[in-house]
């Protein structure tokens, strides 16, 4: 049995990933009698503050990474310099031990698959959301090797496994991978830690608090939101707020005008983990617009969030919504933005309360997940 896991996180810096990145390794180090977590000195930060306390077996070796990727030069630097690194750390590991790759560094993935034909050296990829940009508009590097990943030519490694966040993703890879590839890939619910105390951000209110949270942009129903919000105020006025929480990818203004309200500063840059918080704190509910195209091969980071402050979510249907939806009841899902429409018109606050927040946060939590993760891990050798 391999007592020992080398988590490696090379390509995020700072509050990147944090959650996954913290609660994944909390998951891991309920497994393994060992981790060697490897990261940039700020995603460890970032990490500790959501864990509180580093579990004791987790050891860290650091490393440095490009603190920026807003231009070009600096997200080739990002992508590289990650790739280097995955394909050192699986040359020089012990075939004794399984490394987990947190990061897909795809320019990296051949080397890697060519050398585990060789190194029997049990290792899984994390892959986010980076599989379904195979027809996107990306860099030619990554484009290639994600096509010559679903293409019939591409075989791993024995001992190269990759894995997913959720059934529901998996199932949506079968019609898309050759079946030699899709065996090779695991699942494991995308793990949440208990959010960190916060005090609201706005004060009290008579009125039902609404928020979309993420990115905000047209493909993820920024617009549509707005729509909503028109439509439901002429049925029912002086009820609602409504807020766009996140990163403002569309036009500001058009949200502005609205009468819809932004965090500030949210149109020039990502909005920091603590203040989101804050804001997500205050609100009452969350819809979520998102079309079924845009989850078919990636988590919603999003949910988890309304998940874990305890917000009614009031959603579309879509392929991963759906597949959590199946395993814990986070608020309605819907046909139609009619449907949503009709909802919100019937909707108060007494069915706000009627979720069962304690049993979802627990299936989510890393203890729980880790029965789930566990036997993946030994069926495939890798534990």
């Amino acid at each position: 049995m391999k007592k020992t896991l080398i988590y490696a996180d090379t390509f995020s810096y700072g509050e990147h990933h944090e959650i996954f990145n913290a609660s994944s390794l909390k998951m891991f180090s309920l497994i393994y009698d060992k981790v060697i977590y490897i990261a940039s000195k700020s995603s460890y930060n970032a990490s500790l503050k959501q864990l509180k306390v580093m579990p004791a077996n987790v050891e860290y070796k650091a490393i440095h990474l490009l603190c920026v990727n807003k231009t070009s030069l600096q997200n080739f630097y990002n992508h590289l310099i990650s790739s280097f690194y995955n394909i050192v750390i699986v040359l020089i590991a012990k075939t004794d031990t399984t490394v987990f790759l947190n990061y897909n560094s795809l320019w990296g993935l051949p080397i890697i698959n060519f050398i585990l034909k060789i190194k029997k050296l049990g290792t899984i990829i994390m892959c986010h959301g980076e599989l379904a940009n195979k027809d996107s508009d990306i860099n030619f590097i990554s484009k290639s090797i994600l096509k010559y990943m679903f293409s019939e030519s591409f075989y791993p490694s024995k001992t190269l496994f990759f894995c997913v966040l959720g059934e529901g993703i998996k199932s949506n890879l079968k019609n898309l991978l050759p079946v030699h590839t899709f065996r090779k890939f695991l699942s494991v619910e995308h793990t949440i830690l208990p959010v960190l105390p916060c005090e609201s951000i706005l004060q009290a209110s008579d009125k039902i608090r609404i928020a979309t949270v993420g990115v905000i942009d047209d493909s993820k129903g920024g617009l549509d939101f707005v729509d909503i919000k028109k439509k439901i105020e002429d049925r029912r006025p002086d009820t609602f707020e409504f807020y766009c929480l996140g990163r403002i990818r569309c036009d500001m203004n058009v949200l502005i005008h609205n009468g819809l309200n932004i965090i500030p500063g949210a149109d020039k840059s990502f909005v920091p983990r603590n203040l989101m918080d804050k804001y997500i704190n205050a609100m009452d509910c969350i819809v979520f617009l998102y079309n079924n195209d845009k989850y078919k091969l990636t988590a919603s980071g999003a949910l988890l969030d309304a998940i874990n402050h305890e917000k009614f979510v009031i959603a579309l249907h879509n392929d991963y919504f759906d597949s959590i939806y199946k395993k814990i009841k986070f608020g309605k899902l819907f046909d139609s933005e009619d449907d949503i429409l009709s909802f919100l018109q019937n909707l108060n606050r007494n069915i706000l309360t009627s979720i069962d927040y304690k049993k979802n946060k627990s299936f989510l939590s890393p203890v729980f997940q880790a029965d789930f993760m566990k036997n993946e891990l030994m069926d495939n050798g890798l534990l």
